[in-house]
């Protein structure tokens, strides 16, 4: 992560936390948890706002420390991986022998696949990769024919070396041997707010 980027998460979480804050001040019931929590959404701001100002500072000092962060397990399931965190990172390294496609989902984190090495199934595999609040990163293997679908709501995106930023914005791209190839991957991106760098 660049540092302008964890500049911008350290904005964007501050913000949010003192628009919840504010927000909060006016209906705050502490018995009626219920309504407490109907009245009082703002607080999902507070905290999403406190994890990004977290998520900034410790990615910032993981990249001062030369330490390779592990990698998840990947939890296979008959049509491929399956990962879903609701709040959290997911980090996964895609070595199996025949990759057959599959997800991976979070709310707030981000996710980050290594797919340097990785080996497809025959076939067309497809790849879905969502988080709602945070940023997905993909390392690919320099040789396999993909198909890169992104969109992000709200953030930064850079596919090998196209870039868009702002509301909105999608980008798409295909190798040109993809339609031809026996194995190929069909990536598929989506961000709410965040962003999605693609190598």
């Amino acid at each position: 992560m660049s540092a302008s980027s964890g500049s911008n998460k350290l904005f964007w979480g501050a913000l949010l936390i003192v628009v919840g804050v504010l927000m909060m001040t006016k209906s705050f019931h502490l018995f009626d948890l219920v309504g407490f929590f109907i009245r009082n959404w703002p607080v999902m701001l507070i905290l999403l706002g406190a994890y990004m100002i977290y998520e900034a500072k410790s990615k910032g000092a993981a990249a001062g420390d030369n330490q390779e962060l592990a990698y998840q397990p990947i939890k296979s399931v008959s049509g491929g991986l399956l990962q879903s965190n609701v709040i959290g990172d997911v980090r996964l390294k895609l070595e199996q022998p025949e990759f057959n496609g599959g997800e991976a989902k979070t709310g707030v984190g981000s996710i980050i696949v290594d797919a340097s090495q990785i080996r497809l199934a025959p076939g067309e595999q497809q790849l879905y990769l969502h988080c709602v609040v945070g940023d997905i990163q993909v390392d690919l293997a320099p040789n396999v024919p993909v198909q890169i679908s992104t969109r992000v709501s709200l953030g930064d995106i850079k596919v090998l070396d196209r870039k868009a930023d702002g509301f909105g914005q999608e980008i798409n791209y295909k190798t040109p041997e993809y339609d031809a190839a026996p194995a190929k991957l069909n990536l598929i991106c989506h961000v709410g707010m965040g962003d999605i760098r693609i190598f």
